[in-house]
């Protein structure tokens, strides 16, 4: 079993903190995380094969309940299993989006009338720089599987206390009203920076992907997340010579302790 780090090349050694989150810190590895090993399982603060670390990512907005970040949710609407095309159980699966013989893996969501309508995926990050980290930018896929013949949203915002999200409009993704000829993955890829955080070293925060309709009527399409990056900025450290002096820190997700989903 893996859990999933994220990290900032600043400080010669690594240090791993006693909350479970995903972590920024400095190991200095950089790669992506693209849910090659989700198989729509659940999730667990345990996960097995095919699961996500609930330490790190949290589900709300289903008719089995909403998550809660360290909880166990392996069944019903939290653990659809795996699809490459159109589905109608409402909850979450492991999309293939690959639109071919190749599988590529996503973190998606079918919404009924009693999942997701409103909901909502959160990832919990945590800074453990020993620096105030200032601004991110963050880049990921939205694939849409457009089949039905309603509009819906998949909108991004982030928040400093899980309480209070602030949206970031450039990010907006609504679906098509009225379905496709021939439907088929469909990839929407978004970039942007969150600047002016001011994210005290050992302070989490919080990146939230939120659906629900917008118009039309019938059936929903179906949404997956994928290809999740972060690159951030930061001030030097007080003990850093030149505190004032911009870094640029390229951090990414990587296996903490070998713990990670397992293909």
């Amino acid at each position: 079993m893996y859990k999933i780090l994220i990290i900032f090349a600043v400080l010669p050694f690594i240090y791993t903190p006693p909350v479970d989150a995903l972590v920024i810190n400095s190991a200095g590895v950089v790669v992506t995380e693209d849910f090659s090993g989700f198989g729509g399982a659940g999730l667990s603060s345990e996960p097995s094969t095919g699961q996500l670390d609930s330490d790190d990512w949290r589900i709300s907005g289903l008719s089995d309940g909403s998550g809660r970040f360290g909880g166990t949710y392996i069944t019903g609407d939290f653990a659809r299993g795996t699809s490459a095309s159109g589905v109608s159980g409402g909850g979450v699966w492991g999309f293939d989006v690959d639109n071919g013989p190749a599988i590529n893996r996503a973190l998606g969501v079918q919404p009924i009338g009693s999942d997701f309508t409103p909901g909502e995926i959160t990832l919990r990050l945590m800074n453990d720089t020993a620096s105030t980290v200032t601004s991110l930018l963050v880049a990921y896929d939205v694939y849409v599987f457009n089949d039905a013949s309603r509009a819906s949203l998949f909108n991004f915002s982030y928040s400093l206390n899980d309480s209070t999200y602030i949206d970031v409009t450039s990010a907006d993704l609504i679906s098509v009203e009225g379905a496709a000829t021939n439907p088929e993955w469909e990839q929407n890829s978004r970039s942007f920076t969150l600047s002016g955080l001011n994210l005290l070293d050992a302070s989490q925060f919080y990146l939230r992907w939120s659906g629900d309709d917008v118009s039309g009527s019938g059936s929903r399409d179906q949404f997956a997340l994928d290809n999740v990056s972060i690159t951030g900025y930061s001030v030097v450290a007080a003990s850093v010579p030149e505190p004032e002096t911009w870094v640029l820190m390229t951090i990414g997700i990587v296996m903490l302790n070998l713990r990670r989903l397992r293909h």
